[in-house]
């Protein structure tokens, strides 16, 4: 029973991470610029 639940939640998340590059997706998915710091520029 517990690998059914695996399974499902993995088909979910995969859905979910997928439509994430559509453009009805609120996020915008960008790349990481050369030199980019995450405590110096955020």
């Amino acid at each position: 029973m517990q690998h059914r639940h695996l399974t499902r939640f993995n088909e979910l998340l995969a859905k979910a991470v997928a439509e994430l590059d559509t453009p009805r997706s609120i996020l915008l998915l960008a790349s990481r610029r050369a030199g980019w710091d995450l405590h110096r520029d955020t």
